[in-house]
């Protein structure tokens, strides 16, 4: 989250405070890489090696991923102590969020364009849906695209460069996955800043529609008025 946030802020053109969470990024995964690098070597040490893959890990049967992207969204704004409505709403807004990867990734897209396109989708509906609940649009958008972040990818990546028990570093695949997960990032962030800018208008004419009636005289108001 942390990184498609950097991101926004470079899109947005705050590239002080992207510099910033870059670091923080960089700062954060590589702490937990190098910890359970060290982890491993102890356990060597105590007679007991684990062996860690660092290839990366494939997506289960499509119902499983619904499922997961729903719940990792609606547990979200529930780590937020959001009420009853927000969570259904932040669990529906992560399963169409990933409904827009997966439907661009069937056609054959790649991963940055797929993950661009349920960011994209899950923000401009979220923005909309925002209109007719308590609940702000931004936090509908952060639990929307939790499902797409490229965590893992990330995690991946730098646990590729130092390496693990059996498998040395290899900086080169680690550089192709880092970029992967970079891509990624800046398709996210992209995709739900250009939705919540689409769906502003659809917002503004949806609420005047609904205003419209009320604006319209009643025939025969005035003169029962007296006006």
């Amino acid at each position: 989250m942390t990184a498609v946030g950097a991101m926004q802020d470079a899109i947005d053109q705050f590239y002080v405070t992207a510099s910033a969470r870059f670091l923080q990024v960089a700062m954060l995964t590589g702490g937990i890489v190098l910890g359970i690098v060290a982890g491993l070597q102890v356990g060597v040490v105590l007679g007991h090696p684990i062996a860690v893959s660092t290839q990366p890990l494939t997506i289960g049967p499509v119902v499983g991923q619904f499922v997961g992207a729903t719940v990792i969204s609606a547990a979200f704004a529930l780590s937020a102590y959001a009420g009853f409505e927000t969570v259904v709403l932040a669990g529906l807004m992560g399963a169409l969020g990933w409904a827009g990867y997966f439907g661009m990734a069937t056609l054959g897209f790649s991963e940055v364009p797929a993950n661009a396109a349920g960011a994209l989708l899950a923000a401009f509906v979220a923005t909309i849906v925002a209109r007719r609940s308590r609940t702000p649009g931004f936090g509908l958008i952060a639990a929307a695209i939790l499902p797409l972040v490229p965590g893992l990818s990330l995690f991946t990546g730098l646990l590729q460069a130092v390496g693990t028990l059996g498998q040395p570093g290899d900086l080169a695949t680690s550089g192709v996955t880092l970029l992967q997960a970079l891509g990624v990032a800046v398709g996210i962030a992209a995709g739900a800043t250009l939705g919540t800018y689409l769906g502003r208008p659809v917002k503004e004419q949806l609420r005047r529609i609904r205003n419209l009636p009320r604006l319209r005289p009643i025939p025969g108001e005035s003169e029962q008025t007296g006006e």
